[in-house]
């Protein structure tokens, strides 16, 4: 992902946050926003901190467990637990993990998590797929 196809995935964790969403922003990486411009970095990481964004490094989402998401650390394979799920957005690079098992719930996959695309179609999927999940009553 060059640095124009991360900046809409922020900004659609950041809306659905201050749209009362519970957030957790997963990446395998080692940091987010490490394509981001050094300065935009800072603002990116401080409106997620703002917006009450958790964010996981170093792990990937394996499936949803009795309406848990369960993820496993990319080094070590250790699972945990996350806690009770309603929607999970995907967005990331070209090559896809094999399929996430929701255990049901309903799963968004956009961007080049999809198949390879422009900025613009991803960004057109990103906010689509924000569209629906606001749409979504909160869980209780």
């Amino acid at each position: 992902m060059d640095d124009a196809q991360e900046e809409p995935l922020y900004a659609l964790t950041t809306a659905l946050a201050a749209d009362g969403h519970e957030v957790h922003l997963l990446t395998s990486g080692e940091m987010i926003a490490r394509r981001v411009a050094f300065v935009s970095r800072i603002g990116v990481l401080r409106r997620l901190d703002e917006a009450g964004v958790t964010v996981h490094t170093g792990v990937v989402p394996v499936g949803v467990v009795d309406g848990s998401l369960r993820i496993a650390h990319v080094l070590s394979r250790r699972l945990r637990e996350l806690g009770p799920v309603a929607t999970v957005v995907r967005g990331g690079p070209l090559e896809a993990p094999p399929l996430l098992d929701t255990g049901g719930r309903q799963t968004l996959v956009i961007g080049d998590a999809s198949a390879p695309r422009s900025y613009v179609a991803s960004g057109r999927e990103g906010y689509d797929a924000g569209l629906a999940i606001t749409e979504l009553p909160l869980p209780a």
